[in-house]
């Protein structure tokens, strides 16, 4: 998703622009709304002593798991690419330190593109992960590795885009409560309740996982309303209809 586009009715997200920075942990508490927590002991994230991890140099060395040879930078992949539409595998119990450089390079991505979540298939990584950012300073990323939906509750309808759709928006409902499980990059098992925009961001980042794009989510009146921005980008990439 992308950042500061997220509106409820006319009213402007109040995200700030992001600060990219070096070396920023790939958890922090300053979620508003969010709870995480062990998924055993329901400890929330600061009682835990949740190890954290520096990020990681750009262009780190990424294996065969991720599908991309030794040093091949990411790329964000943009609508109608095929490979949106994959369902993402999980990563295996050995696959934890390929998980957290596949992460690093993302936040890296997500936070170039001024993005608050960006998933896996997004880059041409067919597994099951995604990076968040949803907080105020633009400073505390998230990363949830093997999610699965737990709990969805409520009803909330926003204008939302995606960083695979540049400059196309359009009204979609989501859950307003969500509660996911997930594995961290530590490998421990985690637990994540989130409402309003992270609530948004979690459900809209797990649909890539699943090969589901945003503008599935629409109506009728929001698939009309950006059929010819669709079309634009179709003939851009010489998609065939």
């Amino acid at each position: 998703m992308p950042l500061g586009e997220f509106r409820e009715g006319r009213a402007p997200c109040p995200l700030k622009p992001p600060k990219h920075r070096r070396a920023q942990p790939l958890f922090c508490g300053k979620h508003e709304g969010a709870i995480i927590s062990r998924s055993s002991a329901g400890a929330t994230l600061e009682q835990s002593g949740l190890k954290r991890y520096d990020y990681m140099e750009p262009g780190c060395r990424l294996s065969t798991v991720s599908g991309r040879s030794a040093g091949e930078s990411m790329e964000l992949l943009l609508y109608p690419d095929e490979r949106l539409r994959v369902r993402a595998e999980s990563f295996g119990e050995r696959d934890m330190d390929e998980a957290r450089r596949v992460a690093a390079q993302m936040l890296d991505l997500m936070y170039d593109k001024n993005g608050v979540g960006l998933a896996g298939p997004q880059v041409g990584i067919q597994r099951s992960i995604f990076v968040l950012d949803v907080s105020q300073e633009r400073d505390s990323p998230l990363v949830l590795i093997n999610p699965k939906v737990e709990r969805l509750e409520g009803s909330q309808e926003a204008e939302e885009g995606c960083l695979s759709f540049p400059r196309i928006y359009a009204p979609v409902k989501r859950a307003a409560f969500a509660v996911f499980s997930f594995i961290d990059a530590s490998g421990e098992p985690r637990s994540l309740e989130g409402t309003q925009l992270l609530a948004r961001a979690l459900q809209h980042e797990f649909d890539h996982l699943e090969g589901v794009l945003f503008i599935d989510r629409l109506g009728l009146a929001g698939r009309l309303s950006i059929r010819k921005s669709l079309r634009e980008m179709e003939s851009a990439a010489g998609h065939v209809r």
